[in-house]
């Protein structure tokens, strides 16, 4: 688990329950039982690669006129460098580092500019979700 607990001795009795045994050979073995809950995918978005936006399909009427020839259509999920190592991987916390190779999905999120966001995951931390994340 990452920080320190709150509270309590520290002991078995404060321990985070783990996924049963024999999953292990299948990459669940440090999972919580129940796994972590990844954020709800925005389906049906566009991609405005101008703007490196995602464009939710109630919002593709508010994408300028020129560039919604330029929105790609199809896609779910986007894999890119990092570009600053600011971003946090939503399964496991830690940060992703700059360069290195990460993989998004749209969720919906006001800060977004059509109301959209990437969120971001470690390519490793991705694959181990247990329903697939791309």
């Amino acid at each position: 688990a990452h920080g320190a607990a709150a509270s309590g001795a520290g002991g078995p009795a404060d321990a985070e329950p783990k996924a049963p045994a024999g999953l292990a050979e299948l990459g669940f073995s440090d999972l919580p039982c129940g796994g972590p809950k990844r954020p709800d995918r925005l389906g049906g978005c566009a991609f405005d690669v101008c703007g490196r936006h995602w464009v939710p399909r109630y919002a593709i009427s508010q994408v300028p006129q020129a560039r919604r020839a330029n929105l790609l259509r199809g896609f779910s999920f986007q894999a890119e460098k990092a570009r600053s190592g600011a971003a946090a991987c939503k399964r496991c916390g830690d940060k992703i580092a700059k360069a290195s190779v990460r993989l998004g999905y749209p969720t919906k999120d006001p800060r977004g500019e059509y109301g959209a966001i990437p969120v971001w995951f470690h390519v490793g931390c991705a694959a181990r979700f247990s329903d697939a994340v791309l």
